[in-house]
C-alpha cells in the first residue's frame, strides 16, 4: 500500500512499512517512493535539484517512451560514480552497446571504459572534411581505399620558407589480374615558382 506524510514544507509518498509518526519516516520496512518540497521533487530520494532521480547504490534508470518494448523506448542510465550511457531498451548497455559519458568527460561510443576524449570500437563513418590539429597515430595495418585519384593526398598549407609544399601517396590496380601497381609521388608545391614540382617517385 501507499500513503502519504505531510508537512509544511514536504509532501511525501510512502510504501509498505509499519506506520509511524516520526518526520520523514517510512516505518519498519519501509521505501520512500517520492519526496516534494521547495527545492523540487525527489524520486527515491530527497531532491537536490528541480528533479532528482535515484534507484540504488549501484545505478539509476531512467525509461523515455511509450512501454518497455525494444521499439518504443530508450534509456538513460547512471552508474554510481562511474559513468552515464544513453541507449535504447534491449541493448546491452552494461557491455558497451549506446553512448557512455565517463566520469572526467571521455565518451565512448561501443566501450564502457573509455580511455580517450572520444573512443569508438566499430566502423566509423565521417562525411564531409575533418580536422586533425596534433598528430594522428595509427595502430595495426590499416587500409586506405578510394574510388578517386589520388587514394591519399597529405598537403601542409606553408612551410618555414613560405612555399607550399606536400607529400601524395597514389595506388591504382591495373586491368589485369596480378598487375597491380602502386607508387608513391613526392611532389613539393612551390607557388612562387609557379606550381608543382614531382621530387621523385617509388
Amino acid at each position: 500500500y501507499v500513503f502519504y506524510f505531510r508537512t509544511a514544507t514536504n509532501f511525501l509518498w510512502y510504501k509498505g512499512g509499519s506506520h509511524s509518526s516520526t518526520s520523514y519516516d517510512a516505518g519498519t520496512n519501509g521505501d520512500t517512493l517520492m519526496r516534494l518540497n521547495a527545492t523540487g521533487l525527489g524520486i527515491g530520494t530527497s531532491p537536490s535539484a528541480p528533479l532528482h532521480v535515484y534507484g540504488d547504490s549501484t545505478d539509476t534508470e531512467i525509461f523515455l517512451g511509450e512501454s518497455a518494448s525494444d521499439n518504443d523506448c530508450g534509456i538513460i542510465k547512471y552508474y554510481q560514480g562511474t559513468r552515464l550511457t544513453i541507449g535504447h531498451y534491449g541493448d546491452s548497455l552494461d557491455n558497451g552497446v549506446g553512448l557512455t559519458i565517463k566520469k572526467g568527460g571521455n565518451v565512448g561510443i561501443g566501450y564502457t571504459n573509455p580511455s580517450h576524449k572520444l573512443g569508438v570500437d566499430g566502423t566509423t563513418y565521417i562525411s564531409g572534411a575533418t580536422t586533425i590539429d596534433s598528430t594522428l597515430t595509427v595502430n595495426d595495418q590499416t587500409v586506405i581505399e578510394t574510388t578517386t585519384n589520388p587514394g591519399l593526398s597529405v598537403q601542409s598549407t606553408r612551410d618555414t620558407t613560405g612555399r607550399d609544399c606536400g607529400i601524395e601517396i597514389i595506388g591504382s590496380r591495373g586491368n589485369t589480374e596480378g598487375t597491380d601497381i602502386a607508387y608513391i609521388d613526392l611532389r613539393n608545391y612551390d607557388a612562387a615558382a609557379g606550381g608543382e614540382n614531382t621530387l621523385g617517385r617509388i
